[in-house]
C-alpha cells in the first residue's frame, strides 16, 4: 500500500507505550521514586551528575505533590529546569530496547502492523508515501522501528536504508533523548557525538548532552520544530491523533484545532470515558474538520485495525 494522502500521524505517550515505554504518568512516578534515592539508578546518575542532595529533595517532595505532568511542573518551577530535564533523560534512555519491538505489551504491536501494510515490495516506491510524523515524545522508538522495518525488507545497503528511512519527516516537538545514530553520518562516515544509538548504554556526560537536547516549549516559544510541524499539518489532507491526551496546550502549540478545518481527523481515547471521548472530539468538529472519526477507547492496535484510516489514507 502506497500512502497517496498527505498524512500527518500526531503520537503521545500512548503511542509508545506497548513497546515498554513510559507514559506521562509512569515517567513521573519513576522519577519520584528513584531521584533522591541513591541505590537507584537516576539516584546515582543525579548525584555523579553534580546535583546538590538538598535540591534533590526539595524537587522530589514539590513534583510528587504537584497535580501536574513533568514537563508542566517545569514549566511553573524553572529553578528546577536543568534537574528535571537531566531527570527525565535518565528515565527514559533505558527504556530505549530492541528486545521490546519482538515482545510488546497487551495493547499490541501497532508500529508492525502499520509498517507492514506501508512497505511495498520495491523500496523505490516507498518514497512515494505522504506520511509524516508529529510526536511530542522524547524517544526514538518510531524512527528505530521504521528503520529496522526498512533494513530487514529490502535487500540493499546502509546509505540506502539510511535515506529511505529519512524520507519520512519525523518532528519531535519537545526535543528528544539524542540524534538517532543510525541514521547520521559525516563527511568522514561517523556520527556526530551528540548522536546516540538506539539502546545505547550512556554515561553521565552523555545524559547530560540528552538533556540539553529535551526542549520543553515554553523555554523559546516557537521553536523550529514547532514550525516544521505546523507545516506539515498545513497541507494535509488526514490527521489522525494516536496515543494523544489532547491537552489543549499541546493542541496549541502545533495550531490545533485552528490548523485542521477541512481536514479528515482521526484519535483514538485508549481509557477515556465515552464522555471524556466525546468532548475531545468537539473542538475539531467545531474548527470544522470534514469529517472527525474514531474518538473511541481503542488501542493504536485497534484503531488500526477497526476505523476506516487505512483505506482513507492508501490507495
Amino acid at each position: 500500500m502506497v500512502i497517496s494522502k498527505n498524512t500527518v500521524l500526531v503520537l503521545g505517550a500512548g503511542a509508545s507505550e506497548p513497546y515498554a515505554l513510559l507514559t506521562g504518568g509512569e515517567l513521573k512516578n519513576r522519577i519520584i521514586s528513584q531521584v533522591a534515592d541513591t541505590s537507584m539508578p537516576i539516584g546515582r546518575a543525579v548525584v555523579e551528575a553534580g546535583f546538590l542532595s538538598d535540591s534533590v529533595t526539595t524537587f522530589r517532595d514539590k513534583l510528587r505533590m504537584a497535580p501536574l505532568s513533568i514537563d508542566r511542573f517545569l514549566q511553573t518551577q524553572p529553578s528546577f529546569l536543568e534537574l528535571g530535564k537531566f531527570a527525565i533523560a535518565a528515565a527514559l534512555l533505558p527504556c530505549e530496547d530492541e528486545s521490546r519491538f519482538l515482545n510488546p505489551l497487551s495493547s499490541g504491536d501497532w508500529y508492525s502492523y502499520l509498517l507492514g501494510n506501508l512497505l511495498p515490495p520495491a523500496f523505490d516506491d516507498l518514497r512515494s508515501n505522504k506520511l509524516s510524523v508529529i510526536t511530542f515524545n522524547f524517544d526514538r522508538s518510531f524512527e528505530r522501528r521504521l528503520y529496522l522495518a526498512i533494513r530487514d525488507t529490502y535487500d540493499a545497503d546502509e546509505d540506502v536504508w539510511r535515506r529511505l528511512a529519512q524520507t519520512f519527516p519525523i518532528v519531535h516537538v519537545h526535543g528528544m533523548l539524542g540524534r538517532p545514530r543510525w541514521l547520521e553520518t559525516s563527511d568522514t562516515g561517523h556520527a556526530p557525538p551528540a548522536a546516540l544509538n538506539y539502546g545505547e548504554i550512556v554515561t553521565v556526560t552523555q545524559l547530560k548532552e540528552c538533556a540539553t537536547q529535551i526542549h520543553l516549549v515554553h523555554q523559546s516559544g516557537d521553536t523550529g520544530e514547532l514550525k516544521r510541524a505546523k507545516l506539515l499539518i498545513e497541507p494535509a489532507d488526514i490527521v489522525a491523533f494516536i496515543g494523544f491526551s489532547f491537552d489543549p496546550d499541546n493542541l496549541a502549540k502545533i495550531g490545533c484545532p485552528a490548523l485542521l478545518h477541512n481536514k479528515i481527523v482521526y484519535g483514538t481515547c485508549r481509557g477515556f470515558e465515552e464522555e471524556e471521548a466525546k468532548r475531545a472530539a468537539v473542538p475539531f468538529a467545531n474548527a470544522g474538520a470534514a469529517r472527525v472519526e474514531g474518538f473511541k477507547s481503542w488501542t493504536a492496535l485497534e484503531f488500526l485495525r477497526k476505523s476506516t484510516f487505512l483505506s482513507a489514507v492508501g490507495s
